[in-house]
């Protein structure tokens, strides 16, 4: 369960090695490497660099495909990797990237796919954007790194990538190699109106010591911390070693295909999610145990409460009778409702209030019932047939107001009399 010391594979200068821990060390190929592996390559026939393009930050990666295409770097189609990009104001955006032919990336992708563990690759200027953003500058810096007949740079703050590009001449030139990094610096900092004051450089096995520079130049050097680094049964003090290990698996560095991306955090997050089913399975065993003694513990609480129901059962007579209250019952509820019932002066009175002169009663009857009291009412009206409809209809909206339930009503309309019918009740 314990993580194992991450192996870098560094391919540089036409030579492959193998980083691991404090130990460096030359191999053939990356075939001849057992378990997972972080491979930076300076990936030949490969550009990194930055360029400003006319096109929103979503369309950039197309746009330079477009003029790598139209500038005749690439033989066919190029495809480009994008490590930092920014959109400004006016629809443009700044792009650093690394580009290579598809057919390097192919063979790439093939060899890292045969591989049996997992590979992620990452771009030789990649390992110089993160010592970048380690140093994190607030002013634009240059980070160097010379190795061979070699200077790869990267001219950034901790926000922006102003200038990536790489330094060569033939032979050991070293002090003309040199005066063209100067050179290329002060044309970036012409271009992007910026003053470069500090140059950070990494160092390798193969690193020439600096020429002599002028005390100006020599004042704006400054170099990345050390380590000691064994190869060959000899050490080396070299800073690039440190700068590679802080390039992270998440994070555009990265170019390797997303499937492999997704293999290598799994196997990384194993341990853990090992450790979280370990705990899981002692909760739960845990949990068993508890409910089960609890279980337990409650079936015999139930077992003694029913030996003692069955003890209190034996204890009761069987042979008396069971009394019969049904009768009783019957008279408390029968006085209950009659108690509640509205009195028949106070159904009397209501009908009174509401009937008017012209109407005259001949006949009410009142049934009381166990939830309500239903009243029978008939009568005569004397008016003209519109008046007297008029008069029986404002009788039955009265007496929906004082909460009576129509339960039938009936004009009729005889020679020269209109007789009506009207049953009402009311809860109780």
């Amino acid at each position: 369960m314990f993580r194992e010391p991450i192996q870098y594979v560094i391919e540089l200068d036409n030579a492959v090695y193998s980083l691991k821990e404090s130990t460096l060390s030359s191999v053939r190929d990356l075939k001849e490497l057992d378990g997972n592996k972080r491979v930076i390559s300076d990936l030949h026939d490969t550009v990194s660099k930055t360029v400003n393009v006319q096109a929103p930050q979503k369309y950039a990666e197309i746009v330079v495909r477009k003029k790598l295409l139209d500038s005749g770097e690439f033989d066919g189609t190029a495809t480009v990797f994008t490590h930092w990009k920014k959109q400004n104001e006016g629809m443009t955006t700044d792009v650093f990237f690394t580009a290579m032919p598809s057919r390097l990336v192919e063979h790439n992708f093939d060899r890292i796919k045969k591989d049996e563990s997992c590979v992620l690759l990452f771009p030789l200027y990649t390992v110089l954007y993160a010592a970048l953003k380690d140093i994190s500058p607030e002013e634009p810096v240059a980070v160097m790194f010379q190795h061979n007949r070699f200077i790869d740079l990267i001219i950034g703050t901790k926000e922006k990538i102003y200038h990536a590009h790489r330094c060569t001449i033939p032979g050991q030139q070293i002090v003309s190699m040199w005066d063209m990094a100067f050179s290329e610096i002060a044309a970036a900092e012409g271009e992007n109106s910026i003053s470069v004051e500090k140059y950070y450089l990494l160092t390798w096995i193969d690193s020439i010591p600096l020429p002599e520079l002028s005390e100006k130049i020599q004042q704006k050097f400054f170099f990345f911390e050390e380590e000691p680094v064994m190869y060959n049964d000899e050490i080396y003090h070299i800073s690039f070693t440190r700068a590679v290990r802080m390039l992270k698996a998440s994070g555009p560095c990265c170019i390797s295909p997303l499937i492999e991306k997704i293999s290598c955090y799994s196997e990384k997050c194993l341990p853990i999610l090992t450790l979280f089913l370990f705990i899981c399975t002692l909760f739960l065993a845990g949990g068993y145990f508890f409910y089960n003694q609890r279980s337990k513990h409650l079936e015999k609480t139930a077992a003694e409460l029913k030996n003692k129901m069955s003890l209190i059962r034996s204890k009761i007579n069987k042979t008396d009778a069971e009394i019969d209250h049904k009768d009783t019952l019957k008279l408390v509820q029968s006085i209950y409702i009659a108690k509640r019932s509205l009195p028949y002066k106070k159904i009397i009175n209501d009908i009174s209030s509401i009937l008017s002169e012209d109407m005259n009663l001949d006949s009410m009857n009142l049934d009381y019932r166990s939830e309500s009291v239903r009243a029978s009412i008939s009568g005569r009206i004397k008016l003209p047939f519109d008046s007297a409809r008029k008069e029986y209809q404002g009788f039955i909206k009265k007496l929906k107001k004082m909460n009576y339930k129509i339960r039938n009503d009936d004009f009729k309309v005889k020679v020269n009399k209109y007789n009506f019918n009207v049953v009402f009740e009311k809860q109780v």
